[in-house]
């Protein structure tokens, strides 16, 4: 979600499990969605997003773990990172083909 001058951003996240890969996997989805709207809108120093992610626990304690992730301003990722993020999170479900991201003009119009 995002609010409507496209400067707070809110993910929302469900796994069947929680590990290291995924407390890892869902950081970079968050990382890479931020550095997407921030360079889109160019509006950087102003943005934050916050990923929620819930999991289930098998203790006993209580039926599920949230898990939060947030980030502000330039993160200043590295091409590297960002080019590893990309390729794990912007594939076509049906291809597996990397998809392209929405233009500055279709986030600002949300």
């Amino acid at each position: 979600m995002l609010d409507s001058d496209s400067t707070r951003q809110l993910i929302v996240g469900a796994a069947t499990r929680f590990d290291r890969e995924v407390r890892a996997s869902s950081s970079a989805y968050v990382q890479l969605r931020h550095h997407e709207v921030t360079t889109s809108t160019g509006r950087i120093e102003e943005s934050s997003t916050l990923g929620v992610l819930l999991t289930p626990r098998h203790d006993g304690h209580r039926p599920w773990d949230t898990t939060t992730v947030r980030v502000h301003g330039d993160l200043e990722l590295a091409p590297e990172d960002l080019q590893v993020y990309s390729e794990a999170w912007n594939r076509d479900l049906n291809s597996g083909d990397v998809v392209d991201q929405p233009s500055a003009e279709k986030i600002a119009s949300r």
